[in-house]
């Protein structure tokens, strides 16, 4: 919408739910590979999302989006609204204590991250594999930058382009 100049529909803007960059879960997700080829006892199901304090309402995401992208409007429609659960949340617990992850972002950063990607392959600044390329070592240097106590500790990068 924001691409065409067009007005952000918004379902439902009271809704809570948990927002996250995708590069949280792969790297949750490649981590548990990595540990699984360590150790079978991994094999099991985990949840990689936000901390339960990141579950915020819609409209906050949608005002966020609108603020980094630099202008856009949003509006709703309550008639045409379907039912949907008021809040959605996982439970990563088990991952942050079997695993020592955590998520890197607090959703300002995942929704500035997010919408600069697009921003930037907008504006035809980059390709998307080269805009991808680059979140993806930004993030990396994030994971660099951890205390040395080995948390997260996992395999050498995947990307090496």
């Amino acid at each position: 919408a924001l691409q065409a100049n067009q007005s952000i529909l918004v379902r439902n803007p009271e809704a809570l739910r948990p927002w996250q960059h995708l590069l949280e879960p792969l790297h949750g997700y490649m981590l548990l590979a990595w540990k699984q080829w360590q150790d079978p006892a991994f094999s099991d199901a985990f949840n990689f999302g936000p901390l339960p304090s990141s579950a915020v309402p819609v409209k906050r995401i949608v005002e966020e989006v609108i603020a980094t992208w630099g202008s856009g409007s949003w509006h709703t429609n309550r008639v045409t609204a379907v039912h949907e659960a008021g809040r959605l949340s996982l439970d990563v617990s088990k991952a942050m204590a079997l695993l020592n992850w955590s998520p890197r972002y607090d959703v300002t950063r995942a929704v500035r991250e997010t919408v600069n990607w697009y921003a930037r392959w907008h504006r035809g600044e980059a390709d998307a594999r080269c805009l991808c390329l680059d979140q993806i070592h930004e993030y990396e240097r994030l994971l660099s930058d951890q205390p040395e106590d080995g948390a997260n500790v996992g395999p050498e990068p995947l990307v090496t382009a």
